[in-house]
């Protein structure tokens, strides 16, 4: 593995303002996502996307800031191919608990009602 060099000196605060906007910035962006995907496939909730603009955005400040502790340990590359792949880890990470959750509530949902006649 060859060895990474810095070529401008960034100061800790420098580094978490940056890794803060990116968040932030992801953050919207997913919510953005979310809702084009969710408006093309089910039905349009433009107005009720601004309550998960703030889980999103934690979740972004999480992601990212355990994307750039993994590179900065040296065991990852940066690249958009592993930034890439650590997403995709993340998401596959979610999906046991998304698929029970999911599971869990298609079998308690109620039987078919009767037709009203």
């Amino acid at each position: 593995m060859t060895e990474r060099t810095c070529t401008t000196p960034r100061s800790t605060s420098s580094v978490t303002v940056r890794l803060t906007g990116l968040g932030i910035l992801l953050g919207l962006a997913g919510v953005l996502l979310f809702g084009t995907v969710h408006a093309v496939a089910i039905v349009p909730i433009w107005r009720r996307l601004i309550g998960g603009v703030p889980f999103a955005i934690v979740a972004a400040l999480a992601v990212t800031g355990a994307y750039h502790t993994l590179v900065r340990s040296g065991r990852w590359p940066l690249t958009l191919g592993a930034g890439l792949r650590f997403g995709v880890l993340c998401w596959l990470a979610g999906l046991p608990a998304t698929v029970l959750v999911n599971a869990m509530r298609l079998a308690a949902a109620p039987g078919a009602r009767p037709a009203r006649g």
